[in-house]
């Protein structure tokens, strides 16, 4: 149960920095390079803690992390 919550609270906490840096760079594709670092970068972090989750067993929570972390950056009113 532990490892549920944990896993849980840890890809949330990666997600909201995640979706953040990656939403807020395609937002602003125009005004700044390195967009395309950005996008790999993160998507390889996401996508490499979304494996550990899953080699741990733990890819629900996490998954359910990931979405809920997205919904709040993009509720926070600051993306468009």
């Amino acid at each position: 149960m532990i490892g549920i919550i944990g896993a849980a609270i840890a890809s949330w906490l990666l997600g909201v920095w995640g979706w953040a840096q990656i939403i807020g760079s395609i937002q602003n594709i125009g005004e700044r390079g390195g967009l395309l670092f950005t996008l790999i970068l993160w998507v390889c972090i996401m996508g490499g803690g979304a494996y550990l989750a899953n080699s741990m067993g733990y890819i629900v929570p996490c998954l359910i992390g990931y979405a809920i972390s997205f919904f709040m950056v993009k509720a926070s009113g600051r993306i468009e």
